[in-house]
């Protein structure tokens, strides 16, 4: 099992527990970096549901902001 597999299979262990347990889908954290947009297109691609939240920090650059902000609006549109 390659590295993507992996981290996918993982996903859908941590979304199925969170179902289990707290009866909520799995929250995928995002800061606006590119780690940040590889997990959670990660978690798009294992097939999961799961919700994304950002903590906006008033130490976040104009850009990151911005960028952020387009990202979620996609998401959203996505139905994520």
């Amino acid at each position: 099992m390659d590295k993507e597999q992996k981290a996918m299979e993982r996903l859908r262990l941590a979304a199925e527990m969170s179902e289990r347990y707290y009866n909520a889908p799995l929250i995928v954290t995002d800061s606006g970096g590119k780690d940040s947009a590889v997990c959670v297109q990660l978690a798009k691609n294992a097939g999961i549901n799961f919700e994304v939240q950002h903590n906006h920090t008033t130490a976040d650059a104009p850009e990151t902001v911005r960028h952020v902000r387009e990202r979620f609006k996609m998401l959203e549109l996505e139905g994520v």
